[in-house]
């Protein structure tokens, strides 16, 4: 009998071993566990910083990328825009010197009189030279109407008045020139005003009495 209650006591305490066994065993699975996880989690903190510099120099340098591509674009821009205005302004100066050697070469555009061998007539400034066909003088402005009538009329009143009774015609005679001015005409069209003058050299007796006028009434009475 106390044989088989030693033999149970035996059996008994070898289980208790056993099981103190295994639970230290797991405890010490669970530690183990335990620490590669903290050792995991040390290497992640570890590394979590260069990947998180990683990305941080990424972002600069696609930030510095995108600053550089701006820049790029926007000098471009500004590029086209100076060559736009440089293109611009050359055409704008060829254009206006253009205009000024035509103006230059013009006969009367910036002188005060109109002068030939048969007529010697005060003009305003700026009136552009058009056609002289010898008995008949154009000029366009863009002066006021109103001014350049007036201009004309003093004009006139400075040369003699023939009022010829037998053709009803008036001459406005030049006694040094020996030209007679038959009319002075402002036609407006549009802001642009055409002068013309009607003029012929010759006696004024014959002027005054003949029918024609222009080149055949020069030719009748320039003798």
């Amino acid at each position: 009998m106390d044989k088989k209650v030693d033999k149970e006591e035996k059996t008994e305490k070898v289980k208790k071993i056993s099981r103190q066994q295994k639970k230290d065993l797991k405890a010490k699975k669970v530690n183990e566990e335990k620490v590669k996880s903290e050792i995991k989690k040390e290497i992640s903190n570890l590394e979590a910083p260069k990947e998180t510099e990683e990305k941080a120099k990424k972002a600069r340098r696609l930030k510095r990328r995108k600053r550089m591509a701006k820049a790029f674009e926007e000098n471009e821009k500004e590029y086209k825009a100076r060559k736009i205005r440089y293109g611009i302004e050359i055409g704008v100066f060829v254009i206006f010197s253009l205009i000024m050697l035509v103006l230059l070469c013009n006969r009367t555009f910036f002188k005060e009189k109109y002068e030939t061998s048969k007529i010697k007539i005060d003009i305003p400034l700026l009136m552009f030279f058009e056609e002289d066909t010898g008995t008949q003088v154009t000029f366009k402005t863009l002066r006021k109407t109103k001014y350049v009538e007036d201009f004309f009329e003093t004009q006139l009143n400075k040369l003699t008045l023939y009022k010829c009774d037998s053709t009803g015609k008036n001459l406005y005679y030049d006694e040094n020139t020996g030209t007679a001015i038959y009319d002075i005409k402002v036609e407006k069209n549009g802001i642009v005003k055409t002068v013309t003058i009607d003029y012929v050299k010759g006696n004024k007796d014959c002027l005054c009495v003949s029918t024609v006028t222009g080149k055949q009434a020069e030719r009748l009475c320039n003798r």
